[in-house]
C-alpha cells in the first residue's frame, strides 16, 4: 500500500486509487501516512497556507506580521508601520513599537575611490595614494519630530515670555531624509616595518527638515506678536572636516588620532563658522583592534600587514592587484 503525502489524509479502507484528502487552505500537515482530518493543523498567527494540500505553513516574509490563524493568503502578513517593526526575522504574529528614545532609519550609501601613482610601485615609499567620493541617503522611520524624555520636566519660557513645563530634550527637529556627500583622500606607507596611514575628508550634508508646528505667536516684540509664514519644509545645510592618523605597529593593533569639525551654525558675529576650525571642534585618540588580524593568529597563519591598498608585486608567484579597504 502507498502511502499519502504529507499535505494530505484518507480516513477510509480499502482504497483501490490515490483517493488521499488534501489539507484544507489555511491548514497544513507533516505526516505521512495520515488517517485523519486532525492530522492537518491549522497554522499559527505570523504564517499561512495558501491552496490545499500544504505539508506546512508559509512564514510571513521579514518586516511583516499577521496575528490571524489559519490564514490563507499571502495578503494577510502586513508590513509593520510607521514607528514599529517585526520582532523575528520571519513568521511574527505581530509588530513591536520602537523603545521610547528611539527610533529607525535606513541608511544606503556607496563609496567609489580611485588609486594614482606617486613614485609608483617599484619604488619603496610613496607608491600612491587614493581620492575617493560617497554618497549616503538617510531616511528616518517614526512619527516624532522632536527629541523628548517623559521624566524630564524642564521650566522652558514660549514666545509669550510665559513659563511652561516641557519634556522636550531640546527644540531642534529631527530630519525625516537627510543626504550627504563627501570627498576624501587616503595614503598608507609602510615605515621600518610599521604602516603609517592618513586621510582627510570634506562633506556635505542637507537635512529635510519637517513644517514648523503651527502657532498664534512666533515671535513676541515690544509692539505684539509677529507670525512668520510657515514655509513648510525646508533645507538646513551643513558641512563638516576631518583628518587623521592612524599607525599599526602590528597587523592586530593600530593607535590612531583624529580631529574633526562641523559647521553649520553661525558665530556670535552672524557668519558661518570655519569648515576647518570652530569651538566645537573634537580631537580624539584611541585603540583600533584588527579582530581578523587577531583571529588569524589564533588560527594561523599570521598576517604581515592590517591591509593592503595596493599590494606589492611579486614576479615568480602574483600579478598586482588592489584590495579596498573600508571607509
Amino acid at each position: 500500500c502507498t502511502s499519502c503525502v504529507p499535505g494530505t489524509y484518507l480516513t477510509t479502507t480499502g482504497a483501490q486509487s490515490n483517493t488521499c484528502v488534501a489539507c484544507a487552505a489555511g491548514t497544513a500537515s507533516a505526516t505521512t501516512g495520515a488517517s485523519a482530518a486532525s492530522t492537518c493543523v491549522q497554522c499559527v498567527p505570523g504564517t499561512y497556507a495558501a491552496g490545499t494540500g500544504n505539508a506546512a505553513c508559509t512564514n510571513c516574509p521579514a518586516g511583516t506580521s499577521s496575528a490571524a490563524a489559519g490564514a490563507q493568503l499571502a495578503t494577510t502578513c502586513t508590513p509593520c508601520g510607521a514607528g514599529t517593526y517585526a520582532n523575528a526575522a520571519t513568521g511574527a504574529s505581530g509588530c513591536v513599537n520602537c523603545p521610547a528614545g528611539t527610533y529607525l532609519t535606513t541608511s544606503p550609501r556607496v563609496t567609489v575611490f580611485q588609486t594614482f601613482p606617486i613614485l609608483g610601485q617599484k619604488a619603496k615609499n610613496f607608491q600612491s595614494f587614493s581620492v575617493g567620493v560617497s554618497a549616503r541617503w538617510d531616511h528616518r522611520i517614526g512619527r516624532a519630530d522632536t527629541a523628548v524624555n517623559a521624566d524630564l520636566n524642564q521650566p522652558r519660557m514660549d514666545s509669550r515670555g510665559s513659563t511652561f513645563i516641557s519634556d522636550d530634550l531640546s527644540f531642534n527637529r529631527f530630519a525625516q531624509n537627510s543626504l550627504r556627500q563627501g570627498v576624501f583622500v587616503f595614503f598608507s606607507e609602510d615605515i621600518v616595518g610599521t604602516t603609517l596611514q592618513f586621510f582627510a575628508s570634506l562633506g556635505l550634508n542637507q537635512n529635510f527638515l519637517p513644517a514648523l508646528p503651527e502657532s498664534d505667536c512666533d515671535v513676541a516684540i515690544q509692539t505684539g506678536c509677529v507670525n512668520v509664514k510657515n514655509q513648510g519644509t525646508f533645507t538646513q545645510y551643513g558641512y563638516s572636516f576631518a583628518a587623521g592618523f592612524t599607525w599599526f605597529p602590528s597587523a592586530e593593533f593600530g593607535l590612531y588620532l583624529n580631529y574633526a569639525n562641523g559647521g553649520g551654525q553661525l558665530g556670535p558675529n552672524g557668519e558661518r563658522r570655519s569648515v576647518f576650525y570652530n569651538p566645537n571642534a573634537q580631537f580624539s585618540a584611541g585603540l583600533a583592534l584588527g579582530i581578523d588580524a587577531i583571529y588569524e593568529v589564533l588560527t594561523g597563519p599570521r598576517r604581515k600587514d592590517p591591509f593592503f591598498l595596493v599590494a606589492k608585486k611579486d614576479d615568480k608567484k602574483r600579478l598586482d592587484k588592489q584590495v579596498a579597504a573600508g571607509f
